[in-house]
């Protein structure tokens, strides 16, 4: 099974706290036996990659999320 967690993520708590939120999910899942991907965008790309990319950012975020469905997990 995949998941995607899209969330808040302008703060380091809300941050902080999707974090933990995957880290939950995936705990839970390896407790019941299942194989789960978690998909946290945060995760796809750097704070670098997005200031060198600027107002592009978006698009390339969007194209890193897009093709994650695709992938078996």
């Amino acid at each position: 099974m995949k998941i995607y967690l899209a969330g808040p993520l302008f703060s380091e708590a809300e941050r902080d706290g999707m974090e933990k939120l995957k880290g939950q999910l995936e705990s839970l899942a390896a407790e019941s036996g299942r194989t789960v991907r978690v998909i946290w965008p945060y995760e796809l790309i750097t704070q670098e990659e997005i200031k060198a990319l600027g107002e592009s950012a978006k698009h390339e975020i969007f194209s890193r999320c897009n093709p994650t469905w695709k992938t078996p997990i």
